[in-house]
């Protein structure tokens, strides 16, 4: 089960997927969230850190597949415009497939994951990746 509410001083990183942008709130269940300190440390997670690059945060591919199945509909892991919250050295980057950036669903992931700090203190950057890695068959 994910995080379905932040306290008020946590922070997270982690993955997401975006299901459904007219209704945000609906993607609440595909936030693979990372509780984190302003540095980017580890202090929690919901699944086992799986990802091949570093043993300290999530595989888009290998999530997905641990998800509920009622939740994946039998869709694969890059059916869905899908991105990464990264927080390194008190600072915090969004990599994001294009379609997702919008005022609307930064807001959103922003809230989420709860980086106001980072925001505050113009220290939260948005990336659009146009790469294969973030990109969507959906």
């Amino acid at each position: 089960m994910m995080n379905k509410t932040n306290k008020i001083n946590d922070i997270y990183r982690g993955i997401f997927w975006i299901i459904d942008r007219k209704c945000l709130a609906n993607n609440n269940d595909y936030l693979c969230k990372i509780k984190t300190n302003e540095f980017g440390d580890v202090l929690e997670s919901d699944y086992q850190l799986n990802s091949k690059n570093v043993d300290d945060d999530y595989n888009h591919k290998i999530t997905w597949q641990q998800l509920d199945g009622k939740l994946i509909k039998r869709k694969p892991f890059n059916f869905y415009p899908r991105g990464r919250i990264s927080i390194k050295n008190s600072k915090c980057f969004i990599f994001i497939n294009p379609l997702l950036n919008t005022k609307e669903i930064i807001g959103y992931l922003a809230d989420s994951y709860n980086l106001k700090s980072f925001a505050d203190s113009n220290k939260l950057k948005v990336i659009e990746d146009y790469s294969e890695h973030y990109k969507c068959i959906g």
